[in-house]
């Protein structure tokens, strides 16, 4: 697969989903997102996610961690040396088993927002003083 990610983020991310035998809503549905973004972002070169987006599709997928790397790369990002970062290469190369709520909490302990709007809402809604507080 590694191999067959030459072209762009949006060619890139129609590869993987097809090798990643999930539905377009069985992502969304994982990543807190609507089957309308996720159809964006495969056919759509103009489309920029953020990496926040990127990685909750790559933990959603499963992805292992060489081709997370090379897709958050193609997206135009690097993760950089700061804790954000940091955790997010730790979930990426670690915990991309793990469900999105496991991630959340895990960034969610070392001060930083969770992934997902709904995710981000739930906290916002229930303890505002920590959203506040959070990266």
């Amino acid at each position: 697969l590694l191999k067959r990610l030459q072209g762009s983020f949006a060619d890139s991310m129609d590869k993987v989903i097809a090798w990643s035998d999930m539905t377009e809503e069985d992502i969304a549905g994982y990543c807190e997102t609507d089957v309308r973004t996720i159809q964006r972002i495969r056919n759509d070169d103009d489309q920029n996610p953020t990496i926040e987006t990127i990685i909750q599709l790559c933990l959603a997928m499963q992805l292992p961690p060489q081709i997370s790397r090379t897709l958050i790369n193609k997206g135009g990002y690097q993760l950089r040396a700061n804790t954000k970062d940091f955790m997010y290469g730790m979930l990426i190369d670690g915990c991309y088993l793990y469900s999105l709520d496991e991630c959340n909490q895990m960034l969610i302990d070392q001060g930083i927002k969770p992934l997902g709007s709904k995710s981000r809402k739930a906290l916002k809604d229930s303890d505002p003083e920590l959203y506040k507080n959070l990266l």
